[in-house]
């Protein structure tokens, strides 16, 4: 009975999303609204349902797994051919009939067409859809048997025309026919009626189809290019055209609204063409005009900024804002992590934009040395390169990757003389695995102290030298820097350290603090952070584990069970509560809470609050500082206000994160954030054997259910 449960509720989301993703919204809700409101005429709306099963019939007939990332879009585009036909002809056995072989020819080209794009990462969008409705738009004449159901709709314009006794009217009424169109009903109701919908659940989401509309009508009234405006219905593909360039494959940001208003004028020139095409063939052009467009600025991006993809398709705009926020300032998106590449405590002597040598195009690299409690690099009196403490330290591999290059027989200058001749000294190259188009170079190594052989895969944490003092080197310290290609001294990218613990500098700073993902500054004492191999196994969560918690803080006890799945489509692990998801990841020694989907008040969501990163260490006591999604922190109000904020000002938020402190002795975390515009405090306390044993925020205290015997028989 649950499984039936399960298909059955399956099959529902499956359905009203492929309604909600013509607006590239995820959400059963509104999809399911999207229906009701087609069946305003109901020859289209059930000329649709009929195509939808015709999709499900082919999919099961071929095989295709309901987690297959081109399901929604084969749904989707089934759905738009179906509603077409319904346009055009009212529903019988022989249009069925049409709409079955139509869906058949839909999903065929849909399956075929991702396979090409894929090889370039790029969405099919509704470009099935608008090759079959041409198809269908050019053989409609010979079609003699069908009752032509088009001439309601031109009624109803003719209608809507005689009202329009204002510029502004006609704007409106413009506006939401361009909505309907894009379920091929262009009438303005069903516009209105969408738009709804839609602002109730993405306020950006309306914005940004608005001013995709704006831009495009203005851009055709200002040049003429379309002689009656009031009747058209293209207007379609620039209502479409902002919302995907701005916030669903391209990452948002201001950048991406550049590349909206682009998008809109180009469109504008290429929609009068086709236009042309369609007066003379008498085929509807539907959305070809914003395929093409995205298509070509997506692939454009692809090549010349390609950092600025979006590679996680989220439900809203809004969602899609917070993510691109959140990945920026915990992940640094955008750049190579590395880890310390070193054992130890090291003194960062240079940092990005250095005081002597990191400048210019070599701007990002970084330089240790070793000093100690006096600040001083060496012993004795610092003549013998013996004296340093770093001279002869072993170098580690910062990432996993290939060795590409290396020199080790350069000698290692003595105090008081540099080489310029060969400035990089004895190095290391490595070609990362995890970005093979990137190379890391570390420098000034110590003469024929090399442990690696040409095209040797390493592991981050491998011995690759010992520190040394070769090349442009005024004492024995280590040079790391990412770059472009294998040729020792490219131009320096962007990079920062993972999981690196920075000791304290001032009296106001009385306990080291652990770094994510960070830049280093100059004069920080860091060094990588102990692992704890017992507390990284209990957080190692396999598909199918479940854990059990009750709420301490309701007078009637609850219980949750919260259990391990595996997202397909994007390859990571989440917990679920029944609801919701709360996705989960390690980078080294760091566990943690990737993203969430659900209600914000659920046990995942204040899970999530409660440590969103956990660092799987020992014996230290440490504070870090973390982010969480608006959604989850703020008020509706100033949730709306950083989104705008977010969106328009990328950098806004430095340094504003929740502050948290761990205790690896008792296995505690603590934290303070503001929360709904209140102080709150959180905690979470680990288990050697259980992992997750209690968490709280606020008044809110969950705690696990122990049943250890269980658990311990389960896993062997």
């Amino acid at each position: 009975m649950k499984n039936l449960r399960v298909k059955a509720l399956d099959h529902y989301h499956s359905f009203t999303s492929a309604y909600s993703s013509i607006f590239f919204i995820q959400s059963p809700t509104l999809g399911l609204a999207f229906a009701v409101a087609t069946f305003l005429y109901p020859n289209i709306a059930l000329s649709g349902f009929v195509g939808l099963i015709s999709s499900y019939f082919f999919m099961k007939i071929f095989q295709v797994h309901s987690s297959s990332h081109c399901k929604i879009g084969i749904l989707c585009n089934s759905l738009l051919v179906s509603l077409f036909i319904g346009h055009l002809f009212i529903l019988d056995k022989i249009v069925g009939v049409l709409i079955f072989l139509a869906s058949c020819f839909t999903f065929l080209l849909t399956l075929f067409l991702d396979s090409l794009f894929q090889k370039n990462k790029l969405p099919v969008l509704s470009l099935p859809f608008t090759l079959v409705a041409m198809m269908i738009g050019l053989s409609t004449h010979k079609f003699t048997n069908f009752q032509d159901a088009s001439p309601y709709f031109f009624e109803h314009s003719l209608t809507w025309i005689q009202i329009e006794s204002s510029p502004f009217q006609s704007f409106i009424l413009s506006f939401f026919r361009s909505l309907g169109s894009i379920f091929c009903i262009p009438d303005p109701l069903l516009g209105a009626i969408l738009s709804l919908a839609v602002l109730r659940q993405s306020i950006f989401s309306f914005i940004f189809m608005l001013t995709g509309f704006s831009f495009g009508y203005w851009i055709e009234n200002l040049f003429l290019l379309v002689s009656n405006n009031s009747i058209a219905t293209h207007f379609l593909n620039y209502s479409l055209i902002f919302p995907a360039l701005a916030s669903v494959f391209i990452k948002p940001s201001g950048f991406s609204l550049i590349l909206s208003m682009i998008g809109i004028f180009i469109c504008s020139l290429s929609t009068t063409a086709f236009l042309t095409l369609e007066s003379l063939w008498g085929t509807p052009i539907t959305a070809l005009p914003f395929n093409l467009i995205v298509l070509l600025l997506l692939r454009v991006v692809q090549l010349t900024q390609p950092l600025k993809i979006s590679n996680h398709y989220k439900r809203t705009p809004e969602e899609a804002i917070d993510h691109t926020r959140l990945y920026r300032l915990r992940h640094r998106s955008g750049e190579i992590g590395l880890f310390c590449p070193f054992e130890g405590e090291w003194i960062v002597q240079q940092s990005f934009d250095g005081d002597w040598t990191h400048k210019g195009a070599w701007r990002y690299a970084l330089d240790f040395v070793i000093q100690d409690q006096n600040q001083k690099s060496y012993t004795h009196q610092g003549f013998e390169l013996t004296d340093y403490f770093a001279f002869g330290k072993p170098i580690l591999a910062p990432a996993d990757g290939t060795v590409v290059s290396f020199c080790s027989n350069i000698p290692d200058n003595p105090i008081g003389r540099i080489e310029n001749q060969t400035n990089w000294g004895n190095y290391i190259i490595l070609r990362l695995s995890l970005a093979p188009q990137v190379y890391v170079i570390l420098a000034h190594l110590k003469q024929n102290s090399m442990t690696v052989c040409l095209g040797e895969f390493v592991q981050a944490g491998k011995i690759l030298a010992q520190c040394g003092n070769s090349g442009y080197s005024q004492e024995p310290h280590l040079h790391l820097q990412c770059q472009l290609s294998a040729w020792v001294g490219d131009y320096s990218l962007p990079f920062h350290l993972l999981n690196y613990l920075s000791h304290p500098k001032t009296k106001q700073q009385t306990q080291p603090q652990v770094h994510f993902h960070e830049v280093p500054m100059k004069g920080m004492k860091i060094c990588s952070v102990p692992p704890n191999l017992e507390l990284g196994r209990v957080l190692s969560f396999r598909i199918g584990d479940k854990l059990r918690f009750k709420h301490l803080s309701l007078q009637k006890e609850h219980e949750f069970e919260l259990q391990v799945f595996l997202d397909e489509i994007r390859g990571t692990l989440y917990l679920s509560d029944g609801n919701g998801r709360l996705y989960f990841g390690k980078i080294g020694t760091q566990f943690y809470f990737e993203g969430f989907e659900g209600n914000k008040n659920s046990i995942l969501s204040q899970l999530f609050i409660s440590a969103p990163s956990i660092p799987m260490t020992y014996g230290i006591q440490a504070y870090y500082e973390d982010f969480l999604p608006l959604r989850i922190t703020e008020t509706k109000l100033m949730h709306w206000v950083k989104i705008l904020k977010t969106l328009l000002l990328s950098n806004s938020e430095k340094n504003q994160g929740a502050k948290y402190k761990i205790d690896s002795i008792t296995l505690e975390i603590q934290g303070k954030l503001n929360l709904n515009g209140r102080k709150t405090k959180t905690q979470l306390k680990l288990d050697p054997i259980l992992g997750i044993q209690y968490f709280s925020v606020g008044e809110k205290k969950y705690s696990r259910i122990n049943h250890l015997k269980n658990e311990l028989t389960k896993k062997g």
